[in-house]
């Protein structure tokens, strides 16, 4: 497997495609007989969403195979398991910093083996941010993300939480395994369907009419 991993705000769309060049090491996509194409479909940065699905649909296109959209969420829980090489039981609550006083999070189930979704992603205010009800009582809970930068102003149970990584974030590597399921499972989209999980449209912004001013 090869892998490239760079954070580069606001360098998306000059970088990746010189990046995956470097990648196929002097080689067309066609020659890797590709079976799909995984995408980064969100919560995360607006623009950034929107070049990794037009990368993933123009590449899809190329090739006549399909896509699979894949949780930043959950590939950042993913990361966190394999770079801290974690094999206990656990919850995991995954946040990135959505701007605007608001953060983005999902809770996981980690047995020791496999991953499980306990609360989809959602946006709000760290405050809001709590355990569901599923989440063992017993198990310790992990914080991973930039969410996590402003945990004292998480609930309660968050605040106390076992142990965090707010500066680790999601790696395209950790991407494969909920791609692969996805492949096994015939869970893959049409290149046309692709789609950012933006979770909320709209988070905490004004229109100019809402703000009373004309466009």
């Amino acid at each position: 497997m090869r892998v490239f991993h760079q954070v580069m705000p606001r360098r998306h769309q000059q970088e990746l495609f010189p990046q995956l060049e470097n990648l196929f090491d002097g080689r067309t996509p066609t020659e890797f007989g590709f079976d799909a194409i995984a995408y980064g479909r969100g919560p995360g940065s607006f623009t950034g969403l929107r070049i990794a699905v037009s990368a993933a649909q123009g590449l899809a296109y190329s090739l006549g195979i399909p896509v699979v959209g894949v949780s930043s969420l959950e590939t950042q829980a993913r990361t966190l398991l394999r770079r801290e090489e974690i094999d206990y039981p656990c919850t995991i609550v995954s946040t990135i910093d959505a701007r605007i006083g608001q953060v983005y999070a999902a809770t996981y189930e980690f047995d020791g083996e496999g991953l499980n979704e306990l609360s989809p992603a959602v946006v709000a205010p760290p405050e809001a941010v709590v355990l569901p009800a599923s989440a063992a009582e017993t198990a310790p809970v992990l914080g991973v993300g930039s969410g996590f930068e402003f945990q004292e102003q998480f609930a309660s149970e968050l605040r106390g939480i076992t142990q965090i990584w707010p500066d680790l974030s999601p790696e395209a590597q950790d991407m494969l395994q909920p791609a692969l399921s996805a492949l096994e499972n015939n869970r893959t989209e049409v290149a046309a369907d692709a789609r950012p999980d933006y979770v909320q449209r709209r988070i905490g912004w004004k229109t100019l009419a809402e703000q009373g001013r004309s466009a």
